[in-house]
Order: C-alpha cells, then structure tokens, then sequence
C-alpha cells in the first residue's frame, strides 16, 4: 500500500521520491568506477504510457549519458 500511496503522490509532486534515481546513478557510477557491467531490469520500461514524463526523462539522463 505504501507504494501505491507513493506513485500516487509523485503525479502531484515530481521529485525523485524515496531517491530511486539517486541511488541508480550512484549505483552506475561506482559500477563503471569498478569496472562492472551492469544489466537494468524493469517492470514498467520508461516511456511507456504509465510511466510518469518527469520520472522517465530524468532515467534516460542518467543512462543515455
């Protein structure tokens, strides 16, 4: 339920909620720093239809870097 209330509330209020994209980019960073390669998995590809505008250009920054 917390999930729900957290999707529901980031239409209202765009910002990187719980730091999800925060911790992505921080994650890739030090994997690249490490030398690592790295597979993204994903249950809602960014772009689709329900997948929040704002939450999905912000992905794509990070990975499209």
């Amino acid at each position: 339920m917390l999930y729900l209330a957290l999707y529901r509330w980031s239409i209202y209020d765009s910002k990187d909620q719980e730091d999800q994209l925060k911790w992505l980019a921080d994650t890739l960073l030090q994997a690249e720093r490490d030398g690592e390669k790295v597979h993204i998995l994903s249950h809602m590809p960014s772009g689709y239809d329900s997948c929040l505008k704002t939450w999905s250009r912000e992905f794509h920054k990070i990975i499209d870097r």
